[in-house]
């Protein structure tokens, strides 16, 4: 995949991801391609510095999720900063130790209705398998 920065001629900045350069012309001739802050099709290429991954760049991540894991197992059993918890990570879905906040009562009642409603979903939903495109087309065509 290769992604590009794009701009209409009105000045807006957006990217768009394509499969090869080629496919990004043949869309483009097309006219497949359109500004979606304002559908203009006049888009270009915009000047953008490769994403290169070098040997020193993954050594780099690497480095660096090492240390977020020693971070994070050193941190294990501790309360959180800025008054959370690990209730209130429960709650919110955040990892342990990543709460911003405690969720108030409002907060609260949101998070319990969504998971009610992903219950609700997920205990209503079939699970079609190996049948999903065949499944799909029926409800498509009817």
């Amino acid at each position: 995949m290769i992604r590009y920065s794009l701009g209409c001629e009105k000045g807006h900045e957006f990217e768009g991801w394509f499969a090869s350069s080629d496919d990004h012309d043949s869309q483009r001739e097309r006219g497949l391609i359109s500004c979606p802050a304002c559908g203009s099709p006049h888009v270009s290429k915009l000047l953008m510095a490769p994403s290169v991954s070098t040997s020193r760049k993954k050594q780099q991540i690497a480095r660096n999720a090492a240390l977020a894991s020693e971070h994070a197992g050193a941190n294990a059993g501790h309360e959180t900063g800025g008054g959370g918890s690990h209730d209130a990570d429960r709650e919110t879905g955040n990892p342990p130790g990543m709460s911003l906040t405690t969720p108030n009562d409002e907060q609260r009642e949101i998070i319990a209705r969504m998971r009610a409603l992903k219950e609700e979903l997920v205990s209503k939903a079939e699970n079609v398998g190996e049948r999903f495109s065949e499944e799909a087309r029926k409800i498509h065509y009817g």
